[in-house]
């Protein structure tokens, strides 16, 4: 639950410069009709650190590989 405004200060607009400015979103569909898909899915919620972590960590390996 945000902070009650302080004054002139207001958080939720704050966070959402903030977001504008520094955070980028990528989209991944999936197909919840497709088995491969819905195995996909069921192991991305399994990951104890989170998608985002699991997806970047794997990103980063990929560039290593790569270079």
């Amino acid at each position: 639950m945000p902070r009650q405004k302080s004054g002139t200060f207001d958080q939720m607009e704050y966070i959402k410069q903030y977001n504008n400015q520094h955070i980028k979103y990528r989209k991944l569909s999936l197909n919840v009709s497709k088995e491969e898909d819905n195995r996909v899915l069921e192991w991305l919620d399994a990951q104890p650190d989170g998608i985002s972590s699991y997806l970047k960590r794997l990103i980063q390996e990929d560039m290593q590989r790569r270079a």
